[in-house]
């Protein structure tokens, strides 16, 4: 009986510890690609390394049998892809920005290989539809919270500035500010702070306003097809991600 009850407390202890790991989780990044040749074909166990610009830290994955790589839980910040494979030039990819919460798509096409050579590029602006699931994401940066005024000091305010997004007033629909996704109440959102859960489990919005811009680093506002880690509601994501970020 004792060795049961044990056994018990033991799995109620490890589903707890996975469930805060995962929520940990979201305030992280994603970099997802599928690596090609000239003509488009895929190309399968090509070499891909991300290098953190500031830190540089770095991360190795393959692609698999259809050319697709993806690294999770990437610390945000400004990263260099490397790219190679047998019988190909190497490819280098500088100044990918990597947002919190979201998934940033690079692909990558590589040329056939000559004797000596290798090939650098500018990383374009970081896009906001996740090309596999369909995840469309806008991520407002520390230079936005920095320069655009927010009059209410909560930077959910800026969330306004996202297609789709709207101010309410719904007196007691929701605490904070109220912000309208989709056509969808105020009080269908679900708000993060570093990937911990930020709700009002009374009458919904955010539980903690910490009104001060200049602690976030980023605010990531998803309003379609998000991952289903996120749960809880069928309005928007908005996950706030505190700390500046080093510079590169």
């Amino acid at each position: 009986m004792i060795k049961v009850r044990f056994r018990q407390w033991i799995a109620v202890v490890v589903i707890v510890l996975s469930a805060s790991f995962a929520i940990a989780q979201t305030s992280q990044g994603t970099v997802a690609g599928t690596v090609r040749d000239a003509s488009g074909a895929v190309i399968a166990q090509a070499s891909v390394t991300l290098i953190n610009e500031a830190t540089g830290v770095t991360r190795e994955t393959k692609s698999n049998d259809q050319g697709e790589f993806r690294a999770d839980a990437v610390v945000p910040g400004p990263y260099t892809i490397r790219v190679a494979a047998g019988g190909f030039d190497p490819k280098e990819i500088k100044g990918l920005n990597v947002p919190p919460s979201v998934v940033t798509s690079q692909d990558v096409a590589l040329e056939v290989g000559k004797l000596t050579s290798e090939v650098q590029v500018e990383a374009a602006n970081t896009a906001t539809l996740d090309t596999d699931t369909g995840e469309l994401a806008t991520t407002i940066s520390s230079n936005e919270l920095s320069t655009v005024p927010i009059f209410s000091l909560n930077p959910v305010e800026l969330a306004q500035t996202v297609p789709g997004v709207q101010m309410v007033n719904q007196a007691g629909f929701g605490n904070g500010f109220e912000i309208s996704v989709n056509g969808a109440r105020s009080r269908a959102n679900n708000f993060l702070i570093d990937g911990q859960d930020d709700n009002d489990n009374s009458i919904a919005g955010q539980a903690l306003q910490a009104n001060i811009p200049d602690m976030y680093s980023s605010v990531a506002i998803l309003t379609n097809s998000y991952s289903a880690e996120f749960g809880r509601a069928g309005g928007a994501v908005e996950t706030s991600t505190t700390g500046r970020p080093p510079s590169a």
